[in-house]
């Protein structure tokens, strides 16, 4: 019975492996499941192999460090396209990526360990989505390197693929942000 027990529990154990942390600089790698058509753009089903292309260690409990909060939009063509939820989380509940969202509503929550900081490449490579030919706002202010750029707390970051929304979002208004028009 030990041994069943054991052969149905190794594929489950086998995806809750701790990476160790990796460095900020470390280059993100696309996910072979990176994604360049249009929306909508779910969460993956399987978040392990955006985490690793990330260099992000995933957690089976978070703790310690700093706790922040950005906001995500995305728009294609103009049009926005929702920040799906559970993002960088273990859909079977085993683990939660310290980079994740909880609600489709674009509300990204980076729990990370003392001195350690996330990038915009990583979240799209966790998401599986590319970053090429995106234009990127922090605060209305264009972002030369996208994919380097570190996630800042209570930031308003915008990607834009294709033509640019009529207006950008600006500001992040904590929890209020729920709808871009908010965000102004």
């Amino acid at each position: 019975m030990k041994t069943l027990a054991w052969i149905l529990a190794a594929p489950l154990l086998a995806s809750c492996q701790l990476w160790p942390a990796a460095s900020v600089a470390a280059p993100v790698q696309a996910a072979a499941t990176t994604r360049q058509v249009a929306p909508p753009w779910p969460a993956p089903a399987d978040p392990l192999p955006g985490l690793r292309a990330a260099h992000i260690e995933d957690y089976l409990q978070l703790a310690g460090g700093s706790h922040i909060h950005a906001h995500l939009s995305v728009f294609y063509d103009g049009v926005p396209v929702t920040v799906p939820a559970s993002l960088g989380m273990d859909p079977h509940g085993i683990f939660i990526a310290p980079l994740h969202t909880h609600t489709p509503t674009g509300v990204l929550h980076l729990q990370a360990p003392p001195g350690k900081t996330y990038t915009l490449g990583q979240i799209f490579a966790v998401w599986g989505v590319s970053l090429q030919g995106a234009a990127v706002f922090d605060h209305g202010e264009a972002v030369a390197e996208p994919q380097s750029y570190v996630v800042q707390d209570h930031h308003e970051v915008v990607v834009a693929y294709g033509t640019l929304p009529p207006r950008i979002p600006v500001e992040y208004n904590g929890w209020l942000c729920i709808d871009w028009s908010l965000c102004e």
